[in-house]
């Protein structure tokens, strides 16, 4: 039997304005058990600062630890705390050790590295974001979850 599914965007915002401590923190969304997640990216309004030197960490969590971002230190050289558009690891493929070419680049395997990106939950799960190492003092962030249910 063939089925018409809705394409859902999801936002939920983490505002560290007034700071957060060392903790884990729901967002508030709940992406429902049995959906594929196909796409994560996140927009930094406010740039993220910690208590010392940047040297507190960020995740994103959907179903497991980092599966949107792993866990990275504001101060990192990235810049993925930084005001600005970024992109989560869900939906986007790895790369070989050859980035220019994918590895030969084959089209079978950009699929299956894009494949092996995409996530199907096994429960309700809320979206989280993860502080480690030292508390925020400043950022906010609004998360987008693409996903088919």
């Amino acid at each position: 039997m063939n089925e018409f599914l809705t394409k859902h965007i999801v936002k939920a915002t983490f505002d560290a304005t007034s700071g957060k401590a060392v903790a884990s923190y729901g967002l508030g969304v709940v992406i429902p058990s049995g959906a594929i997640v196909t796409d994560a990216y996140y927009n930094v309004r406010t740039t993220f600062t910690t208590a010392s030197a940047d040297a507190g960490t960020i995740a994103l969590t959907i179903q497991s630890a980092g599966d949107i971002k792993a866990a990275i230190a504001v101060s990192d050289a990235t810049n993925v705390w930084e005001a600005g558009i970024h992109a989560g690891l869900i939906g986007s493929p790895a790369v070989g050790s050859n980035a220019s070419t994918l590895d030969a680049g084959t089209a079978i395997i950009y699929s299956a590295r894009k494949a092996a990106s995409l996530l199907l939950t096994t429960a309700n799960h809320e979206l989280t974001a993860t502080v480690a190492t030292q508390a925020l003092t400043a950022g906010v962030l609004d998360l987008y979850v693409e996903y088919v249910y």
